[in-house]
């Protein structure tokens, strides 16, 4: 079937359509479909000529109010950093006499290209492509091939517009449905291409609309949805063509809202690899939730996975709940009683809970990090475009994992609700040794005690190659509490060079946030010079002329040379012995230059380490590799963060004066320790 409908971006104002939501009692239940195209396109607008240049955009679809297939693309502007959408541009429908009912579903194909699935007026399932070589045109109608069931009554039979879900699935496109029938039973066909398998009856008795989720530790998928008998089912594949019977999910199941449809998140980090959270309304108007505990390689009765019990993660959201908020304070009651629940997660991979309030506005419920205490309902606010008409879509970032919620305002436009959050520095050009600070502001869901600020090399991708590096509350170890806005001073002593300031999550190398700094004027003595001097000023010690007092520099530099060499060949303890070698030599320039307190406490650490090290085992140090590479020193200070920065700055840059600080500061942290005088709290 063809439409005669291509795209025009003549311009980026957003189009306001006049009555799509007067009078239309079904408007709030209209959710798009928003995927970001990998495929450039060249903006018509632009000059067809040599100079053209294709951009990256987005493309959001939703339902008209005349039962068509709307599109409107978002290119970002530069110099606000917003996406601007286009107008809406009408794709049509199949048909004059079939018309589009459902809210779209969009996913990509194996080629890269967007396909945009609806269910339509006689109960089938239609899908429009985009043009590998025009990414903005969506032209020709296909029908996906075999006929669903239709009940007399048709789209009036179900409840929710949210009957077609499509995901990317092993190279297909997996596309799911709800028959419209009085006993309504979940389809599902897989395609590659333009070439799609007939339908599949997986059952089910439907009072909602399904939710299907890919689980990454199976390899297959789960669906969930409220059945006629009123509770929450799953369903889940276990082979590619294998699904097992619907089971009521958990034990002990509380009344849920029939009308509303189960929510599920995949996360993207296990514990003892349980993946899914499913979220459900309580008829109790409380979100409930339940989650898979642990999964395994081998298929029991009860699928791959097992689960844990329901609970509450909020209050009622549909009672008067004056007391808990005030009368003066908005209330997070909803509006609506169908699909009205959205998933995503922060950067921390907490799962967030979202919902459109009475008021317009939206709402969500979150936990900082997985399997964490859950907060609010906290209210976030409107998009700047006016008041939520819809539900909402939340969208991940590409890059740092922040969420984003995609609305249709009441005036039909396309509304962002996103986080506020920044990362700047105080100059963007800076002497070698000076100060630079660098300012923060990230939401309350996205700040945990552990987050950290590394600096990189400029084009350096990978985030365990950081030079120098701060938790938020300014030191090398964490602390709580979280710091949602602040700000670290720290002195650089960097070659000359272009460098990354990045904001790191949660103890891990993981990069939500980058900004940039250029540094002149870098240190030019000798290598062992730059050693000596960065060791001086990380012990605090910036006025003393040490290098008066060194006796070999060359051979000081070998020795820590071949400390870092044995920690990348992962040889904790002899990096360890190694590194107490190293220190011998400070120790020594320290002495000749009649620093003598000093001295005798890096001789004491040193010696310490020496014994433990050439031991392989005492209760001065601790050598954690659960996760990530720990070394602990009287369990309280972590020592390897300094240590990988300065072996970084040697083996990365010949940095060695920024490397000589790394070492001077974590002795002195360390000294400290013996001393009583800092005593870190980590967790």
């Amino acid at each position: 079937m063809e439409s005669p409908h291509g795209l025009l971006l003549s311009s980026f104002l957003l189009l306001t359509l006049s009555g799509a939501y007067a009078g239309d009692p079904a408007a709030d239940l209209r959710r798009m479909a928003v995927i970001h195209s990998l495929i450039p396109a060249v903006p018509p607008s632009a000059s067809r000529g040599a100079g053209s240049e294709a951009v990256n955009f987005t493309a959001a679809f939703r339902t008209s109010d005349n039962a068509t297939l709307q599109l409107s693309v978002g290119i970002l502007d530069n110099s606000t950093r917003q996406e601007m959408y286009s107008e809406w541009v009408d794709l049509g429908s199949p048909s004059s006499t079939v018309k589009v009912v459902s809210n779209p579903a969009a996913a990509y194909s194996v080629n890269n290209t967007i396909q945009v699935f609806v269910q339509c007026s006689d109960g089938q399932v239609y899908y429009l492509e985009q043009k590998p070589k025009h990414a903005v045109y969506f032209v020709t109608w296909y029908k996906l091939p075999g006929s669903l069931p239709v009940d007399e009554g048709g789209p009036a039979l179900l409840v929710g517009r949210d009957s077609v879900s499509a995901l990317a699935w092993k190279g297909r496109v997996a596309v799911f449905v709800r028959s419209m029938q009085v006993s309504s039973n979940l389809y599902w066909s897989t395609g590659v291409a333009k070439s799609f398998t007939p339908w599949q009856n997986l059952g089910g008795n439907l009072a909602t609309d399904a939710t299907v989720v890919y689980n990454p530790f199976s390899g297959y998928m789960e669906a969930y949805a409220v059945l006629s008998d009123g509770k929450v089912n799953r369903k889940d594949q276990v082979h590619d063509n294998k699904w097992q019977d619907w089971t009521v999910l958990g034990v002990s199941q509380p009344a849920m809202v029939n009308t509303s449809r189960p929510v599920a998140h995949a996360m993207s980090e296990t514990i003892f690899h349980g993946m899914t959270e499913v979220f459900a309304l309580g008829a109790d108007g409380k979100i409930k939730h339940i989650w898979q505990t642990t999964c395994d390689n081998v298929v029991n009765p009860w699928g791959y996975c097992t689960w844990g019990l329901w609970g509450n993660i909020a209050g009622s959201l549909s009672n008067d709940i004056r007391v808990a908020y005030g009368y003066g304070m908005e209330k997070p009651q909803l509006r609506g009683q169908v699909n009205v629940l959205a998933t995503g997660h922060n950067v921390h991979l907490g799962n967030e809970v979202f919902f459109v309030g009475k008021n317009g506005s939206l709402w969500h419920v979150w936990q900082l990090l997985r399997n964490d205490v859950w907060n609010g309902p906290d209210l976030i606010g409107r998009p700047a475009e006016g008041e939520i008409g819809s539900l909402p879509t939340i969208m991940q970032d590409r890059t740092g994992g922040w969420w984003r919620a995609y609305v249709i305002t009441t005036k039909g436009q396309v509304g962002i609700v996103e986080q506020q959050k920044n990362l700047s520095i105080s100059v963007e050009q800076m002497a070698s040794g000076s100060n630079l600070t660098v300012s923060w502001r990230v939401p309350e869901d996205e700040a945990a005690g552990a987050d950290w600020l590394g600096v990189y090399r400029r084009g350096d991708d990978e985030n365990r190659n950081y030079l120098d590096f701060r938790y938020v509350q300014g030191g090398q170890n964490p602390k709580q509490p979280p710091v949602p806005k602040g700000s670290v001073t720290m002195a650089i002593y960097l070659p000359d060079g272009k460098y990354d300031l990045r904001y790191l999550v949660n103890r891990k190398f993981s990069d939500v946030m980058t900004t940039g700094v250029e540094v002149y004027n870098g240190p030019e003595d000798e290598n062992w010079v730059q050693l000596y001097q960065g060791m001086a000023i990380g012990l605090g010690k910036e006025g003393l002329n040490i290098t008066l007092c060194v006796k070999d520099g060359e051979a000081t530099i070998k020795k820590f040379e071949q400390t870092w060499e044995a920690f990348l060949q992962r040889e904790f303890w002899e990096g360890l012995k190694l590194l107490g070698v190293s220190l011998g030599d400070l120790v020594a320039a320290l002495v000749q230059c009649e620093e003598t307190a000093v001295a005798e406490a890096l001789n004491k650490f040193v010696t310490d380490l020496m014994s433990c090290a050439s031991a392989k085992q005492c209760t001065s140090f601790v050598v954690d590799l659960v996760k990530e590479t720990e070394i602990w020193f009287k369990d309280s200070y972590e020592i390897f963060g300094d240590i990988r920065a300065a072996s970084n700055n040697f083996r990365l840059l010949k940095a060695y004066k920024q490397g000589g600080v790394c070492v001077g500061r974590v002795v002195k942290a360390c000294i400290d320790v013996d001393n009583n005088i800092t005593k870190t709290v980590v967790y």
